[in-house]
């Protein structure tokens, strides 16, 4: 089997997903890797934690010697030989140090078995519902509201119907969370796959008396897939209750998904909602 390479992105993260039953690797250059351009020689110490099981990866610790003449390429590889599609690595950690020129990087990702090809080398920032350079998409699954926002007279139910799109296998486990409102369901499951891929959830709100705006959030979480960002998406979604609903003027336009990760020359269903 030949492993299919990449370079180490220079944006400190890689995030990727493998093929069932393959192996891609990611080629960590020195001296380049290191933005060193001086001469001599160079002692460099190359460290990946957790261990290598958890990470689906053949490194844990390396010592390299290179100069300005030798160009020192390091693969660092991850299977997914023996791995579910669905399943995914513990997030890991890459770490070069060189203590003579004062070199101590890192970059942070992790890998999925998957049908769908994917590779985002985005920040991972905090919060499932924050815009992610690149990995807001780590786009094996997308979720949205068909309407985030939704106004009401007190004492009647509110549905917000979620949508949830993914081409790759993959179970998602879906929850409602809200410090004010009651939700019915307040968890469910989805199932997707290449010919599956799309799914409507109906969410209701209890009858509220009192006038404000309540919000919730809505999570998708992939099964078997740990706790690093990439497994989990969310959105906010918004209530307002008066006396009387308002007259609103205009219209909004949405598509969706906004993202979305498919085998190369597949088609791709988008949504376009006019509310």
């Amino acid at each position: 089997m030949v492993p299919f390479s990449l370079a180490l992105p220079s944006s400190g993260a890689l995030y990727m997903s493998i093929p069932n039953s393959s192996i891609r690797c990611a080629n960590i250059v020195l001296p380049d890797d290191a933005d060193y351009f001086g001469r001599g020689t160079v002692d460099y110490v190359i460290e990946m934690t957790p261990d290598p099981q958890e990470t689906w990866s053949d490194l844990s610790y390396q010592r390299v010697t290179t100069d300005e003449n030798n160009t020192a390429v390091i693969p660092v590889c991850f299977s997914s030989i023996g791995k579910r599609l669905g399943n995914c690595s513990k997030p890991f950690t890459i770490r070069i140090t060189a203590p003579a020129i004062g070199l101590d990087k890192t970059w942070e990702g992790g890998v999925c078995a998957s049908s769908v090809p994917d590779t985002d080398t985005g920040t991972v920032p905090g919060g499932v519902d924050t815009p992610m350079e690149g990995l807001d998409d780590v786009d094996l699954f997308s979720v949205g509201l068909l309407e985030r926002k939704k106004y009401n007279t007190k004492g009647a139910e509110t549905a917000f119907t979620l949508q949830v799109e993914s081409y790759a296998e993959s179970t998602l486990d879906i929850s409602a969370t809200s410090d004010s409102l009651s939700i019915t369901p307040s968890s469910t499951q989805v199932t997707t796959g290449p010919d599956d891929s799309y799914h409507e959830i109906e969410f209701t709100t209890a009858p509220m008396n009192t006038e404000g705006t309540y919000g919730f959030t809505i999570t998708a979480t992939a099964r078997d897939c740990g706790s690093s960002a990439m497994c989990s998406k969310g959105v906010n979604g918004y209530l307002v209750i008066s006396d009387q609903v308002p007259d609103l003027e205009g219209f909004l336009v949405s598509v969706f998904p906004e993202n979305i990760n498919v085998k190369n020359l597949n088609p791709v269903k988008y949504r376009i909602t006019i509310t």
